[in-house]
């Protein structure tokens, strides 16, 4: 398997994994399974540390519209606030919370 070929699977298997997750099956498994591939590629250097990131964070954004970084600075905010005001955490609606 050459470098695109192996590029373009792990950019299949994330899509698949990432489409599951936000249709509420999140696999696991699967997940598990792919990063394990993706780190095998990582050494057997046919994929690097950023090529990796640049595919996953392509897929995370066709999926769910916004990088994993995005993620997860509101994640740290919402743990902020939640820590700071649990009262105010809560009066948040819980839709915007999730997304």
């Amino acid at each position: 398997m050459d470098k695109n070929a192996f590029m373009d699977y792990c950019q299949k298997e994330l899509l698949a994994v990432y489409c599951a997750k936000k249709a509420g099956n999140e696999d696991k498994i699967r997940m598990s399974r792919l990063e394990g591939v993706i780190h095998a590629g990582q050494m057997l250097e046919v994929l690097d540390k950023q090529a990796a990131g640049t595919i996953i964070d392509n897929a995370h954004v066709q999926v769910f519209g916004y990088t994993r970084e995005v993620r997860d600075n509101k994640k740290a905010k919402l743990n902020a606030l939640k820590d700071g005001d649990s009262d105010h955490y809560y009066e948040t609606p819980a839709y915007l919370r999730l997304r």
